[in-house]
């Protein structure tokens, strides 16, 4: 039972990142907005006019500058009543000669329609490097300078400060409030959880005995009500749960919708790269592999990295990469819509294949078919309370 698939291949010259969610400047700004904090104490202020002042006020206006067309559209937009508040704002503290809350409240609301625009969005990931590298310059900060009166581990603190309590900034409240920020990121689903495990262990160490109590009432709210949440949607999931039969106009029966109109790939391709044999151009050879089509039906190809299935329910089934033996090789070279299967993906039906014909007679009268789910919005969820979303 396998569905055949129609292929349309797209020539990429520059090969080059798909940086997906990434905001550079928006990184940047965390970045340098977190290194500044990182350079006094609760004790001390901000000063006016000092380099950690400029710093962030630079910062804060220009890096806003290479998104001034998305700005423009949130003002006119969906952030309108914020374009309201400083026409209205500032021009009335204008008239009463208060220039500076005028400057303060433009920069404020500048940069409220720089976060919110769509394209200034950061990846989890990144923040949880970020973390970490912060945590590793607070430990540098504590060893080596006098400026953090904290410590790592609860009970060695300065007195005056709380004897019990942690910090890697200086000021502790940082340290909370960063903390319950990237811990309500890491645990908004199981599976982000438990793909940084170590990271989020010592989110909630910092979380909890920096003893920051407003950070710690919002992490107390945040899990009595997802708690809640989680209860009653496994009660309405278990009263509403149904079986449904897969037919081929379902969506996990087509990887994508080409120009035509059918059911296929698209297969994106750097003009400049050489087959494997390096006998013709990658181009060349993919587009002879198209051609023929048979190859991708029946077994591994070379030219275009595919696991062969035949249970799967439609073939062929692209990876990110070739098998030199027991090892992955990715390759740069090809990129696929939908997404090609990574390493621990192409895994999977490579090692039920070679269980199936080392063994055809183990699964007797039974039958295997195995399918990639597509992405969440069109493939199949399994209590997507718990973040169970499989990819395969």
């Amino acid at each position: 039972m396998t569905q055949t698939t129609n292929l349309d291949w797209l020539v990429n010259a520059d090969g080059g990142t798909d940086w997906g969610a990434r905001h550079a400047g928006v990184l940047a700004f965390v970045v340098i907005s977190l290194c500044v904090t990182m350079s006094y104490t609760q004790l001390v202020n901000l000063e006016q006019g000092s380099l950690q002042y400029w710093l962030l006020l630079s910062s804060a206006v220009l890096i806003p500058l290479f998104s001034i067309a998305e700005i423009a559209k949130v003002l006119i937009g969906p952030a309108r009543l914020l374009l309201i508040l400083v026409i209205a704002g500032g021009g009335w503290h204008f008239l009463r000669g208060d220039y500076s809350t005028v400057l303060q409240l433009g920069l404020l609301v500048y940069v409220l329609a720089w976060v919110a625009s769509a394209n200034t969005r950061l990846l989890v990931g990144d923040l949880a490097i970020v973390y970490l590298v912060m945590v590793g310059i607070g430990a540098a900060v504590t060893v080596l300078t006098e400026l953090s009166p904290y410590s790592f581990v609860p009970g060695l603190t300065v007195e005056e400060f709380g004897r019990w309590r942690v910090s890697f900034f200086p000021n502790i409240a940082y340290t909370g409030i960063l903390s319950l920020g990237l811990f309500l990121l890491l645990t908004r689903n199981l599976a982000s959880a438990t793909r940084r495990p170590l990271v989020l262990a010592l989110v909630t160490y910092f979380l909890v005995f920096s003893l920051v109590r407003t950070a710690l009432i919002g992490f107390v709210i945040y899990l009595a009500l997802r708690w809640f949440y989680q209860r009653k949607r496994a009660e309405w999931e278990g009263k509403n749960l149904t079986y449904m039969l897969l037919d081929k106009s379902d969506e996990n029966m087509r990887p994508a919708i080409l120009a035509d109109g059918q059911p296929g790939y698209v297969v994106k391709v750097d003009r400049k790269a050489k087959s494997l044999d390096g006998q013709e151009s990658l181009v060349e050879a993919v587009r002879n592999l198209v051609a023929v089509g048979d190859e991708l039906y029946r077994a591994d190809a070379k030219a275009l990295p595919n696991v062969y299935f035949d249970r799967n329910l439609y073939q062929p089934l692209f990876a990110a990469g070739f098998w030199k033996g027991p090892e992955f090789k990715r390759t740069s070279q090809i990129k696929t819509v939908p997404v090609a299967l990574n390493e621990g993906e192409a895994r999977l039906p490579l090692k039920l294949r070679e269980f199936i014909q080392g063994d055809p007679g183990t699964l007797g009268q039974r039958r295997l078919y195995l399918l990639r789910n597509q992405s969440r919005g069109k493939g199949i969820g399994f209590f997507e309370a718990g973040g169970f979303y499989p990819d395969l």
